[in-house]
């Protein structure tokens, strides 16, 4: 059976309807006819829709990776950035080459006015990388270049994105019209066999059940699958990809189809991911930490438990990073970073909160266990020690500690005040010498004042 289902369609047609000549000669020639029919429905799908789709994913794809790659650029040391620019360049061409080939696909006019808009998007975000590079060219301010990358390019890139996700809904959208024009293709040819079947002997009833069989079941089983994956069902596996006949070009087609989807989706996921971690330090950015710190405030209001809160500011930095360079300075906020998640249990939340500064919550603490807590972070940072030119060098940094107070009921204090306030034990902790923690005092705000 294996070598039969390896045979073309047309060749099972042939082979199916030559047994039953002898009984009807015009019968056989006109089912032939019928699946004839169905056969270039497939045909045109797999000619038209199948090259566009797999074109299509491959420009997502590259196009993805220049996106990633000016991450990688603007966070890279000066040395790495210059060779990852001729990388990100060759993935910028690769990617205009998928683009170009689906262009010269056979498209719909709608495809065609959708295809438009994204090119003339991804042109203005290409404008905006060549302005990114000349920056980077230009040794301008990190924070500027991040501010731009975060900003104007991951505006125009997302603008740019809903267009590309529109265009591959539409292309689902056709391909799925293509596998239905050809079940109903199918429907059609069936029906004429099934009329003949009842005037022919049992031989061609046998045959006409093994072109339903051999065809109809698989193609029905992959519009199936195209109808759960246009639902959004990733669940499904695709059958008969090992298959060298039109079915099995058609399985290998939803596989890939399937497997683009994936990649979206996939791709969507780390966007979102990457909207909410810092880029250097791999830890929670300031937006992110605020919507969990709502939660854990609003968590810790409804069970009546504690909650405080640590802001953490790097002595000096200014002068590590103008007496040792940027990147030592970032190389600090790593080890800063992974000093403190080191000493923080699994329920803290930790997050950069902007430059060399950090925010701690400490999970059902009050004040005096938050000041012990921000005691043991100081002293691992106090200890981290890196190499910068054949010599070592150390950090100390200033921490400020507030609480929420109470908490078992609507009461209590709000984020903004609390933070507000923390921010003021740490304005205390830099007044008093730095490289130590101060709980918030009115009395030393006073004192600071005066």
């Amino acid at each position: 059976m294996p070598a039969i289902q390896n045979l073309t369609i047309r060749s099972k047609v042939a082979l199916a309807f030559g047994l039953v000549l002898a009984v009807t000669l015009g019968l056989g020639l006109f089912a032939i006819e019928r699946l004839g029919h169905v056969h270039e429905r497939a045909a045109n799908t797999r000619d038209n829709w199948f090259p566009a789709a797999r074109a299509l994913g491959d420009y997502a794809f590259e196009t993805m990776r220049v996106r990633q790659m000016e991450a990688v650029i603007i966070t890279a040391p000066a040395e790495i950035a210059a060779s990852e620019l001729q990388l990100m360049t060759k993935i910028a061409g690769d990617a205009q080459k998928a683009w170009a080939r689906y262009r010269r696909e056979n498209l719909s006019p709608e495809a065609h006015v959708q295809a438009d808009r994204i090119a003339a998007g991804w042109d203005a975000y290409m404008a905006l990388d060549m302005r990114l590079r000349n920056m980077i060219a230009a040794n301008q301010d990190a924070s500027a270049i991040f501010a731009f990358y975060a900003g104007d390019m991951r505006r125009a890139y997302a603008d740019w994105r809903d267009v590309l996700v529109q265009l591959i809904d539409l292309q689902a959208r056709e391909g799925e019209r293509n596998f239905r024009a050809g079940d109903m293709a199918y429907r059609s040819a069936r029906g004429w066999i099934y009329g003949a079947i009842g005037l022919a002997i049992l031989l061609a009833t046998a045959a006409g059940l093994f072109m339903i069989v051999s065809i109809g079941r698989p193609v029905r089983g992959l519009t199936g699958l195209m109808n759960r994956l246009a639902t959004g069902d990733m669940s499904i596996t695709v059958e008969g990809t090992e298959r060298r006949d039109e079915i099995g070009d058609m399985a290998q087609a939803v596989q890939v189809f399937k497997d683009g989807l994936a990649e979206r989706d996939r791709l969507h996921a780390e966007l979102e991911r990457r909207a909410r971690i810092d880029p250097l330090t791999g830890i929670l950015n300031r937006r992110a930490f605020r919507e969990l710190l709502e939660r854990e405030v609003a968590r810790a209001r409804r069970h009546g438990r504690e909650l405080s809160l640590a802001m953490i500011d790097v002595d000096h930095f200014k002068s590590i990073n103008d007496a040792l360079g940027h990147g030592t300075g970032d190389r600090f906020l790593v080890a800063i970073t992974e000093a403190v998640s080191a000493a923080l249990r699994s329920e803290d939340l930790f997050g950069r909160y902007g430059g060399e500064e950090f925010v701690v919550a400490f999970a059902e603490t009050d004040l005096a266990g938050a000041i012990q807590a921000a005691e043991r972070l100081r002293v691992a940072i106090a200890g981290i020690r890196l190499e910068h030119e054949g010599r070592m060098y150390g950090i100390t940094a200033s921490l400020g500690v507030a609480s929420f107070g109470d908490l078992r009921g609507e009461s209590g204090e709000t984020i903004d005040s609390v933070i507000n306030t923390a921010d003021q034990a740490l304005y205390n902790a830099k007044a008093a010498g730095r490289n130590r923690v101060l709980p918030f005092k009115p009395t030393l705000v006073a004192n600071s004042a005066a």
